[in-house]
């Protein structure tokens, strides 16, 4: 009886934008609502997309349920879904349901995401391999501080920046932040004991010791895994090599 009413009240809104404003372009349900895994107090996600322009995202509480509507410009959304960066959930935003969609926006964005090219995803693997280096950093440094939290925090993001890679190299993307505990097992293409070190990272009373060997055991797994299959950190030998963007 909620998911229906959820998603009763989220077609409602969608149809008085749509009546509101003339320059929307679609009005998007995404997350669990649209999938229909949503729990019992599970929020409501949607984007209305327009031509130009945003605007702050709007939050608001009906009868209990907890909505975010996010004001996006399709130029926008558009450059989001298609720019290669280091994120492999984004795209769990096309598997939402058009409300509203009067000329199959929606459908032709799903279709130019299906055929993206493999240098998105080895630009996106990369960009996320220097992410995962990035806290590995810094649970280096926590560590010899004495640092417990912040190990904690580190390794924590190192295990979610190695299932990044995994989907990127793997040419896919997680439905949401909330599947990529075990959705990763559905990869084809999974280093040995990926698991084993990954498993200490989202235990919540692995013992700080454990935690950090872990973590640095994925991160090695994961580089000399990554590097066989063509993505690797960007080192240069020298400052002559780093090239400076030219102005626009």
């Amino acid at each position: 009886m909620e998911r229906d009413r959820r998603r009763r009240l989220a077609k409602d809104l969608a149809d008085r934008v749509a009546r509101s404003r003339k320059d929307v372009v679609a009005v998007v349900l995404f997350g669990s609502v649209a999938r229909g895994d949503d729990g019992p107090d599970s929020d409501v996600e949607m984007t209305a997309v327009v031509r130009r322009g945003g605007h702050e995202a709007q939050r608001f509480v009906l009868g209990g349920v907890l909505f975010n509507v996010y004001w996006s410009s399709a130029a926008g959304v558009r450059r989001h879904m298609l720019e290669a960066d280091g994120d492999a959930t984004r795209h769990g935003f096309l598997d939402g349901i058009a409300l509203y969609d009067p000329h199959g926006w929606f459908a032709r964005l799903r279709g130019e995401v299906a055929n993206l090219p493999a240098s998105f995803y080895r630009q996106s693997a990369e960009d996320a391999l220097h992410q995962m280096y990035e806290y590995v950093c810094k649970a280096r440094n926590a560590k010899r501080r004495g640092d417990d939290r912040n190990v904690v925090y580190a390794t924590g993001v190192i295990g979610a920046s190695a299932r990044v890679v995994l989907a990127l190299v793997n040419r896919r993307h997680y439905t949401s932040e909330n599947t990529m505990t075990a959705e990763w097992r559905t990869f084809s293409d999974i280093p040995r004991n990926f698991g084993r070190y990954l498993a200490p990272l989202v235990a919540e009373r692995a013992s700080i010791e454990r935690r950090y060997e872990s973590a640095i055991a994925l991160w090695r797994l994961t580089r000399v895994w990554a590097a066989r299959r063509g993505i690797r950190l960007k080192e240069v030998r020298s400052l002559r090599e780093v090239r400076i963007p030219k102005t626009t």
